[in-house]
């Protein structure tokens, strides 16, 4: 690789990075309720298809991202 090579590669970078940061940012702000409903919706699904071990999982699961998200 030569050196413009390289400024261009930087430069990609750099434009792909400032694009992305506000979807990055957000995440971190939203990803709480994000997994929560995730998790209930999983187990509401488990559920009415007659899995309820995996139901019961999937609650359990929340229950520790609940108690997890007060302690991070």
């Amino acid at each position: 690789m030569n050196p413009s090579d390289i400024q261009s590669l930087a430069e990609y970078f750099k434009e792909f990075s400032e694009k992305v940061s506000p979807y990055v940012e957000w995440l971190q702000g939203n990803w709480f309720p994000l997994v929560l409903s995730g998790e209930i919706v999983g187990a509401v699904i488990a559920v009415k298809l007659g899995r309820y071990r995996r139901g019961i999982g999937w609650l359990a699961a929340a229950l520790a991202t609940i108690w997890l998200g007060g302690t991070v």
